[in-house]
C-alpha cells in the first residue's frame, strides 16, 4: 500500500488578506512578471521576540495596460534570504506555497531586490489612483 501525501494548492483567496479586490481588478492574482518594485521596507526590532515584517510596493501593469500600485505586507518573517534593493528593482515572479502553518514566499528578481522567506500572514491592498 502506497501512502499518498496530500498537498493542497496555494490559494490567494484563502491565504492572502485582501486578494479578492486584486482578483476583481485584474481577473486573477498576478505573478508580477517584469513589474517594478517601487518600495521595500523591512521592520526589524532589536528585540528578538518581536517579529520582523516586510512591506513591498509593486507597480503592476496588466495585459490591458492598466497600471496599478499594489502594497503587499508580510508579517512575522522567518528564515529569510534577501538580496538588497537597488536603484532599479524588477520582479521576475512572485510565488507562494503553503508550508505547514506558514507561507513560503519567493520573490525572484530580474534586477535588484529579491527574497525568499517564511511568513505567518500576507495582506495585499490596491493603491487608490484617484
Amino acid at each position: 500500500m502506497h501512502a499518498h501525501r496530500f498537498e493542497r494548492t496555494f490559494s490567494p483567496l484563502i491565504s492572502i488578506e485582501g486578494a479578492q479586490a486584486v482578483i476583481d481588478r485584474f481577473g486573477l492574482f498576478p505573478p508580477f512578471h517584469y513589474d517594478e518594485i517601487t518600495k521595500v521596507c523591512m521592520e526589524v526590532s532589536e528585540r528578538n521576540d518581536i517579529p520582523k515584517n516586510l512591506s513591498v510596493t509593486i507597480r503592476h501593469t496588466s495585459t490591458g495596460e492598466l497600471e496599478q500600485y499594489i502594497d503587499l505586507y508580510f508579517e512575522d518573517i522567518q528564515h529569510e534570504d534577501v538580496d538588497p534593493a537597488e536603484e532599479c528593482n524588477i520582479c521576475l515572479q512572485l510565488s507562494f506555497a503553503d508550508e505547514g502553518e506558514r507561507i513560503r514566499v519567493k520573490l525572484d528578481a530580474l534586477t535588484g531586490f529579491a527574497a525568499s522567506f517564511l511568513c505567518r500572514k500576507i495582506a495585499v491592498q490596491l493603491h487608490d489612483m484617484g
